[in-house]
């Protein structure tokens, strides 16, 4: 007997991780989810609706995924739990293999990719490692240290290679802990230090480097205030522009405008997030989305590198944006869970789905995506992207959620309306 109570659905239901585009195939992307019953990488074609398991881990996958620029799809292979293991990659439906065969195991401290190089911060036996892997050439050890060290930022793992992959920026723990990070900018090609950046009893984060090649500006997040703020770090002419934004709360840069004329920042307050376009020469804001919840970090400003622009599910578009074209994915399959040693399908027609939450702690929480939610797939040369509620919930529905929860969903084809 199939019981589609709430509550049922709410536990049954697949959960599905933030999709990442192929760098190789506009129509394809792949996530991390539950819909096999194990977090595992699944891709889904837009085209055929097809879904297909890309790894079979033996305890799943945790910490996200990647799309190479062979058009490989990457992960962290975790053979026995201990989070320790190597950078694992696979081609639709290919075998998986190591990413850099070289590279010793261990604990994952950040990764990033470009076209012609790969830099990646790894812990062994207590030595945190970053390496540098050009093109058809063995791993090159870039700095070793006794203390916490990593590519880029911790989660999400961004802000790690520029976009001409010529400089590499590590956080590190070297003239504190790891709850008051520094940043190092290296030179990729000759491994020589190109800058430094440190605020005592504070923590800084890189963000995003500026998409245009050539341009050494890099996002971060400061947190000199009594809140954090965005902030730019120009490392070719080592000035620093801490951006003032008079709203209350912490505002957190996510990416830039492909043209590297704004970023794209998230304001928190109050357990509510919005996104607005932020101008770091004059510091002028304007508002993109506000749901009425929270929002994943996951929203981006589209790159110049997407095969297909910018993709997001979303009911708005940037202001200014050309129209874009809205496509409805298909469902997600339903899961196979186990409760009490039995195996059980999800008894819902359009599956819910459980996301990641982010609150204006940075603490991570499990929320539900409730059946009023829906999400549609938009792709716009310049849009931005925020989940937008179907509709609220009434009061005889007695389940609340952020609108978050629907970031997870954005390529999965969580409704059929394309409003």
């Amino acid at each position: 007997m199939r019981d589609e109570r709430p509550w049922v659905r709410r536990f049954t239901a697949p959960e599905l991780g933030f999709p990442v585009w192929s760098r190789s195939d506009p129509d394809l992307v792949a996530l991390v989810t539950t819909i096999g019953g194990a977090a595992q990488v699944w891709t889904h074609d837009l085209r055929t609706e097809a879904w297909d398991q890309l790894s079979h881990e033996p305890i799943g996958v945790d910490q996200g995924i990647w799309a190479l620029p062979d058009g490989r799809f990457a992960w962290w292979s975790e053979r026995t739990g201990n989070e320790r293991g190597r950078l694992v990659g696979a081609p639709v439906g290919g075998a998986s293999g190591p990413v850099v065969p070289e590279l010793p195991e261990g604990w994952l401290t950040g990764v990033a990719f470009h076209p012609d190089r790969i830099a990646i911060g790894v812990e062994v036996e207590g030595e945190y490692r970053v390496y540098l892997v050009d093109a058809e050439t063995r791993p090159r050890l870039l700095w070793a240290t006794s203390f916490p060290t990593g590519v880029g930022r911790a989660d999400p793992k961004t802000g790690g290679l520029s976009a001409d992959g010529s400089l590499v920026c590590v956080r590190h723990a070297e003239r504190g802990d790891i709850l008051h990070l520094a940043l190092r900018v290296f030179d990729a090609r000759t491994g020589a230090v190109r800058g430094d950046l440190f605020d005592p009893d504070s923590n800084l984060e890189p963000d995003a480097w500026s998409p245009v090649p050539g341009d050494q500006r890099l996002a971060f997040t400061s947190e000199l205030g009594a809140f954090e703020r965005p902030a730019v770090w120009n490392v070719e002419t080592r000035a620093r522009n801490d951006i003032a934004v008079d709203l209350p709360g912490a505002i957190f840069p996510i990416e830039w405008w492909p043209d590297a004329s704004a970023l794209l920042v998230r304001h928190e307050y109050e357990g509510k997030a919005q996104l607005y376009r932020l101008d770091p020469a004059t510091g002028s804001i304007v508002l993109i989305a506000d749901p009425h919840g929270d929002i994943e970090g996951g929203a981006r400003a589209s790159a110049p590198t997407a095969p297909c622009g910018s993709w997001r599910a979303t009911r708005r578009v940037l202001r200014g944006s050309p129209t874009p074209t809205v496509r409805t994915c298909s469902r997600v399959p339903r899961s196979r869970h186990h409760r009490g040693g039995r195996s059980a399908r999800s008894p819902s027609p359009t599956p819910t789905a459980t996301a990641s939450m982010r609150s204006s702690s940075r603490r991570r929480v499990r929320a539900h995506s409730p059946p009023w939610f829906r999400c549609t797939a938009v792709r716009s040369g310049t849009s931005a992207i925020a989940s937008i509620p179907r509709r609220r919930p009434s009061s005889t529905q007695g389940t609340r959620s952020s609108s978050s929860t629907t970031a997870a969903r954005r390529a999965t084809g969580c409704g059929s309306d394309a409003r």
